[in-house]
């Protein structure tokens, strides 16, 4: 009878468990987007280039500011330059 006992327990508190881990998963996946930093379509990666297997560019758009990345292995992301796009449109011959 004892034995009986302990199985049904392991059983449900098994069957607890999972229902909690589900129940999490749910609650992340569906309200775990909200607590996002930056609002949708505020950062945009304009281009990726890379010139080896680990070493690359990026150009990022961030509102109106265009920043310019580097990224490799040793030195990690480093900012080498960023501007508005006013001057962009400064620099263009009319």
């Amino acid at each position: 009878m004892f034995e009986d006992y302990s199985v049904s327990k392991f059983i449900f508190a098994f069957f607890l468990v999972i229902l909690l881990i589900y129940g999490f998963y749910f609650l992340i996946a569906r309200y775990g987007q909200r607590f996002s930093v930056v609002p949708k379509g505020e950062i945009k990666i304009k281009d990726i280039k890379f010139f080896a297997k680990d070493k690359g560019f990026i150009l990022v758009n961030v509102k109106n500011e265009e920043y310019f990345f580097t990224f490799d292995n040793q030195n990690g992301l480093k900012l080498v330059k960023n501007w508005n796009k006013e001057e962009i449109n400064e620099e263009k011959p009319s």
